[in-house]
């Protein structure tokens, strides 16, 4: 089951956040003007107030398949927050060569559900429509951490070599920091369970996603990982 999604930084960021539901399967219903699928093939998990039909899901996975998805697995509904309404997004089945894992997202949107249609809407089903680009793809990179295993999306622009060699001196706290005041930031840190490794916006260093919404900004050299940096953020 996909849980990982890219997080650019950070401040006025809107990023979606997919609420407990309860997962089921929905049976195929008939229409006579679209091309049909095995919805019982496909997951699907739905907030509150923002619930789809088999006929929609249909809808939906046709608009998916239109814009580079030939294999859906999942689908979702999710709110927009803080901003406010609802969204859909579509997700293909894993494609896994040994540790790296990737798959395709197409986020789909609906009239009537709060966000605006703009002149940019190149695709439409229905009440459906999408605008570009059309296809994101999120690569993971699947590493064993004090016997547990995770995976950890990889940002555009970095190297899985890179992501190899610094994440496990990461856990294991195998680090150098710049001064006092980091050493000490990074000591209270999870570093158990990395979510996402990013290019940093600014400059030639990296971050690293971790549980409590901090960030680890970090550099390498010569083989070591030298941290510059903690930082949080927020939703």
């Amino acid at each position: 089951m996909h849980k990982w999604f890219q997080i650019p930084v950070l401040v006025g960021i809107i990023l979606f956040i997919l609420q407990p539901a309860n997962l089921f399967v929905v049976p195929a219903q008939t229409n006579a003007n679209e091309p049909k699928y095995s919805l019982p093939d496909i997951k699907t998990e739905f907030v509150e107030g923002a619930k789809l039909s088999a006929a929609e899901i249909n809808q939906v996975v046709s608009l998916a398949k239109q814009c580079g998805i030939p294999d859906v697995e999942y689908v979702r509904t999710f709110h927009y927050l803080p901003a406010g309404g609802s969204g859909i997004s579509v997700t293909s089945q894993e494609r896994k060569v040994g540790r790296s894992v990737s798959y395709d997202c197409v986020m789909v949107n609906r009239t009537g559900w709060g966000y605006p249609i703009t002149a940019e809407r190149k695709k439409k089903v229905g009440a459906f429509w999408v605008t570009e680009p059309y296809l994101s793809t999120t690569h993971l990179r699947e590493f064993v951490i004090v016997k547990k295993a995770i995976r950890l999306a990889i940002g555009k622009d970095v190297d899985v070599a890179l992501a190899d060699r610094v994440i496990p001196l990461i856990t294991a706290r195998k680090v150098h920091c710049k001064d006092d005041w980091t050493r000490r930031e990074f000591e209270s840190l999870d570093v158990s369970q990395p979510e996402n490794i990013l290019k940093s916006p600014i400059g030639e260093g990296y971050e690293v996603y971790l549980p409590g919404m901090k960030i680890l900004e970090f550099k390498e050299e010569k083989g070591q990982v030298i941290v510059i940096g903690i930082a949080s953020y927020v939703i």
